[in-house]
């Protein structure tokens, strides 16, 4: 199996898929997904809930990829989530090896989505980040040590004098990637 990771530390260039999960998406398409996929990147991004659309879980999703040999990137959204929720989520991926985490704010749900959720901004993707590069170093959680933590930045169309301040936030929290 090829690691994201080793990747980044080896290669000039790293390519990565993503598999764009629905409603509808099962095991059995997931793993032809993969199968198509795997000898071609080094691994595959698992959205969260993407553009606030309803999908199975992409800790869930994570562990298909891990069965057919190929290393996820799990997404984790901080919208509708506590931080209580999005830990646990943290401490589920260490505990089924999954490493490599894109941690995002989240898209806002789409307006036509019935019935309404009530919104939920308790962390930042900053702050989320934060949290999880202090988890690695805590003594009392070995199991998330290996955390290589992503995060987002979308500059639409930047005025001028724009600053990259976000990406520089998320590195200074602990973005790797």
């Amino acid at each position: 199996m090829k690691y994201f990771k080793d990747a980044l530390g080896t290669k000039d260039f790293v390519i990565t898929s993503e598999i764009f999960l629905k409603p509808e998406t099962d095991a059995n398409s997931i793993k032809i997904q993969a199968d198509v996929l795997r000898d071609y990147v080094d691994a595959i991004l698992l959205t969260d809930n993407q553009s606030g659309q309803l999908h199975m879980s992409s800790l869930v999703a994570g562990v298909l990829l891990l069965d057919a040999k190929i290393d996820p990137i799990i997404q984790l959204s901080c919208r509708n989530r506590n931080r209580i929720s999005l830990l646990g989520d943290l401490l589920g991926c260490a505990a089924l090896g999954m490493t490599n985490l894109s941690l995002i704010r989240g898209d806002r749900v789409p307006d036509e989505f019935q019935p309404r959720p009530k919104a939920i901004m308790d962390i930042t993707a900053t702050e989320l980040i934060r949290m999880a590069n202090k988890m690695k170093v805590d003594d009392r959680i070995k199991s998330v040590e290996n955390f290589l933590l992503g995060g987002v930045v979308t500059p639409h169309g930047p005025k001028p004098g724009w600053q990259a301040k976000n990406i520089t936030e998320k590195i200074d929290a602990g973005a790797q990637f």
